[in-house]
This record gives structure tokens, sequence and C-alpha cells, in this order.
């Protein structure tokens, strides 16, 4: 039961986001967006976590915060550089206003 709610869901989601991506021009990304949540790997871990309210990613962070943020890293780590982060030096005052 939960694994079709779950895929009406994720379908429903993907529809949403191709009719605004074809508003806007952008039919690759309407069409591509989320494929990999109908992964077996992705699929039944959202079906796992499902709550019908909210995203199950929510759910899953909450289950195992440690291992999720660092499935999340290694699975976007080739596809996106992040840039680095400009702190300002430790007891630095910010500029007078």
């Amino acid at each position: 039961m939960r694994a079709l709610a779950h895929f009406k869901t994720i379908t429903h989601h993907r529809h949403l986001v191709c009719r605004y991506c074809f508003r806007l021009g952008l039919y690759r990304q309407g069409l591509t967006h989320d494929l990999s949540k109908y992964s077996p790997q992705e699929f039944w871990r959202g079906v796992k976590y499902y709550q019908g309210d909210h995203s199950p990613n929510d759910a899953e962070r909450q289950n195992s915060c440690g291992l999720y943020l660092l499935r999340s890293c290694v699975s976007r780590a080739p596809r996106k550089r992040r840039e680095p982060c400009l702190a300002p030096p430790q007891g630095a005052q910010p500029p007078p206003l």
C-alpha cells in the first residue's frame, strides 16, 4: 500500500515540475527531473519512510542523520563542486554602517 502511495506522490510531483518547466521552456530539465526517485535504491528507501504528509527524506534524516548526510554528500560530490566557505577571520569586527 505504501509503495503505491509513494509512487503516486513522486509521479504527481514530477508532473507538476514538468508542467512548470515546460512553461519556462526547460523541456529537458522537466523530463529528467527526479528520475532517480524511481530507481530501486531510492524508491524503496522512500517507501520505508513514506508518511503521506511530508517528504520521506525528512523522516530518514531524523532516523539516521549521520548516515544520510554522508550518503547525500557522496552521491552529489562528483556532480557539483561547492564554493569554499568564506568566513571572516576569527575575532574580526563587522564593518561600520
